[in-house]
């Protein structure tokens, strides 16, 4: 499988439900305890999605941290807890190459790398081993450390050289922008611009997949916290279908995918 098979055929945006595993994450309403897991990908299927995005560690700036066997053993309860018969691609979000064997072993198709193979350079040999494409989010030395549209482009390049140098395939690769405040010294105006600039990473010529799903900038924006960030998620949703992203990430799939096909339906100046 490479990047392109991830996408739709069709050409609309692909919607990638976000289920967490983790009791530490920034959102209350995205927890699904693994023993759950099935029915929230059915609930999640049956509202749109083209994928399911499986993470078991919070990546948020101030979580709790856990060991990386702590994250290998709720991975492997949730993917374990499912039958193989889902009608939906599974996505590992992960940074360790441990982790991401174990989900591929048991039936993950994508890996989604928020460190942009910062954290653990042996992720690459286990994506060239199974074949599987990659979500690489821009991350010059540390996760999503850009500050600034350019900046945050060279990041872009940078992950991309890291990316060839450790050997992994062009054709797997889906590029992340990394919209997100992923270190202290990000701000909603660095998101801003990133959202407002998103041709420039379009033009680097690989799939892009958008996270904006009630993050802090919509809060700093609103002034809202994460549980009333939906209306502000859908408006920079919005923003980021009609700029061209291929995936779009988020909590709320049903809402997301009415909001991205009204978009695309302007696009097309078609139904």
């Amino acid at each position: 499988m490479r990047a392109k098979d991830v996408l739709r055929r069709d050409g609309r945006c692909a919607i990638m439900g976000v289920i967490n595993l983790s009791s530490e994450s920034f959102y209350e309403g995205s927890y699904c305890p693994p023993s759950r897991i099935s029915d929230t990908i059915e609930r999640m299927m049956e509202q749109g999605a083209d994928i399911v995005d499986v993470g078991a560690r919070s990546t948020a700036p101030n979580a709790p941290h856990i060991s990386v066997r702590e994250e290998l053993e709720r991975v492997e309860e949730a993917m374990s807890a499912l039958d193989g018969d889902e009608e939906v691609l599974i996505s590992v979000d992960t940074q360790y190459a441990k982790v991401a064997e174990k989900a591929l072993s048991l039936g993950a198709h994508i890996v989604n790398d928020v460190s942009g193979l910062t954290c653990d350079s042996a992720l690459a040999r286990v994506v060239n081993d199974y074949e599987c494409p990659i979500v690489l989010m821009a991350s010059c030395v540390r996760r999503g450390d850009g500050l600034g549209l350019a900046h945050s482009l060279e990041c872009a390049r940078r992950t991309l050289e890291r990316a060839e140098r450790l050997g992994v395939d062009s054709e797997s690769i889906i590029l992340d922008p990394a919209i997100g405040r992923w270190t202290p010294q990000r701000c909603a105006l660095h998101d801003l611009e990133l959202l407002d600039g998103l041709e420039h990473f379009k033009q680097m010529g690989f799939p892009l997949l958008i996270g904006v799903s009630r993050k802090s900038f919509i809060g700093e924006v609103l002034g809202v916290p994460p549980q009333e960030r939906l209306y502000g998620s859908l408006g920079a949703t919005a923003i980021a279908a009609y700029k061209g992203a291929d995936i779009i990430r988020t909590h709320d799939v049903m809402e997301t995918l009415h909001t991205v096909r009204v978009v695309e339906a302007i696009r097309r100046k078609a139904p």
